[in-house]
């Protein structure tokens, strides 16, 4: 079964993916806002059809604990895994590059 990838459910997944990042990692709402976006909000246009994008580069202004728990090159798969159970939604997230990941539908 295909599910839709309505506005409705791409914000529904962006706050399900928020709200497991405070919580796994004890970030803020405003990090959590700045580094998890729904797709129409990613000037990059990274993956368009996405439910949500999640931004892997550390701007420096903040904590940078997505950047390090989601880490490309180290355990940021695994760590990512956890992610997804955290959000309890039907997605998960997968990387398009060493900058960004995307969360899709499962």
């Amino acid at each position: 079964m295909i599910k839709k990838t309505t506005k409705a459910r791409r914000k529904k997944v962006v706050a399900a993916y928020r709200r497991a990042a405070i919580r796994v990692l004890g970030i803020t709402k405003e990090e959590a806002e700045h580094y998890i976006r729904l797709p129409e909000d990613d000037p990059g246009e990274n993956a368009p059809d996405a439910l949500a994008i999640v931004y892997l580069e550390q701007t420096g202004h903040d904590s940078g604990l997505i950047p390090t728990y989601l880490d490309y090159y180290g355990e940021g798969a695994g760590n990512g895994f956890e992610l997804d159970k955290a959000a309890n939604v039907d997605a998960h997230l997968e990387y398009q590059n060493a900058a960004v990941a995307a969360v899709w539908p499962d």
